[in-house]
């Protein structure tokens, strides 16, 4: 693993990522005041019951919970079981270099409560893009990064450490393309990214999205969600000639620095909001 750097750097990885906002903003406000153009989430620690006592989590039972959550259609009365951060999470975009697994709980506010391994963070909202086409999520995950979008799982990026063929089922696991990117300060290594699933919208309508991330066995992590939009023109990487995206996001922040795969600066900014149901039957089909 690269060189993380300081304590305010390992805080602005997760502040631009997760919250959005400058590393001028205190850990409290960031915490505590709605964003608007972000998306809103919550932190789940699978370690611990709802009622804070130890629920006898192990890593296969930690993968189990996770198939269970995304095969019932996202149900969030599957993690519900668990405990849940007292303070709602808030994500501008999603991009975490390659980092220590520790900072995850602190940066969350939970650190004191619990330790960097099996939890996951969901967050849920509506995204508007700004204009229509057909995109692709592109990225990498350790361990997890699933994407429902518009009432369907179109992306599936997991290090599963056991039975993965009991896994095999769940959706949003084909890859149309494989890119590929220097990693590491001697670029001796590699990056894999893959290009989900194809995604038909239009532009100025809102869509539904949920995002599930998490770290399962600890060390280290990290979270890489790219937007592509077949048709468009982008740089090629040098050496893999793989395209350089954007990263997928919801307001004007700048991706953080770090151990990541190019990244094309700017990009497209899909416009964020809260789910507002307009009916009972609304509050159904959103799982809520």
């Amino acid at each position: 693993m690269g060189n993380i750097g300081d304590s305010k750097e390992k805080y602005s990885i997760f502040a631009r990522m997760l919250r959005g906002y400058r590393k001028s903003c205190s850990r409290s406000l960031l915490l505590s005041i709605g964003i608007h153009a972000t998306l809103e989430g919550s932190f789940y620690d699978l370690k611990q019951t709802s009622g804070k006592k130890p629920s006898g989590m192990t890593v296969p039972n930690y993968s189990n919970v996770i198939a269970d959550f995304i095969r019932k259609n996202w149900d969030e009365s599957v993690l519900r079981e668990y405990y849940k951060g007292p303070k709602h999470l808030y994500a501008a975009q999603i991009c975490v270099p390659h980092i220590d697994a520790n900072l995850g709980p602190k940066e969350f506010g939970v650190e004191k409560e619990v330790k960097p391994c099996m939890w996951v963070a969901h967050y849920k909202g509506v995204v508007t893009p700004p204009v229509s086409g057909t995109y692709h999520f592109v990225g990498a995950a350790d361990d997890l990064t699933f994407v429902k979008f518009d009432g369907k799982t179109v992306r599936c990026d997991w290090v599963v450490t056991t039975r993965t063929a009991d896994y095999a089922d769940l959706p949003g696991q084909k890859m149309i393309a494989r890119y590929t990117y220097p990693k590491g300060d001697d670029k001796k290594g590699r990056w894999m990214l893959t290009q989900g699933e194809p995604m038909h919208v239009e532009g100025g309508k809102s869509y539904p999205i949920e995002i599930l991330i998490g770290e399962q066995p600890g060390g280290v992590c990290h979270f890489i969600l790219l937007i592509e939009k077949e048709g468009a023109s982008y740089k090629k990487d040098p050496t893999t000639n793989s395209p350089i995206l954007p990263v997928f996001r919801f307001d004007d922040v700048p991706h953080p620095e770090g151990d990541l795969p190019p990244i094309q600066d700017g990009g497209p900014i899909w416009r964020a909001g809260k789910v507002t149901p307009r009916s009972p039957l609304d509050l159904f089909k959103l799982g809520h």
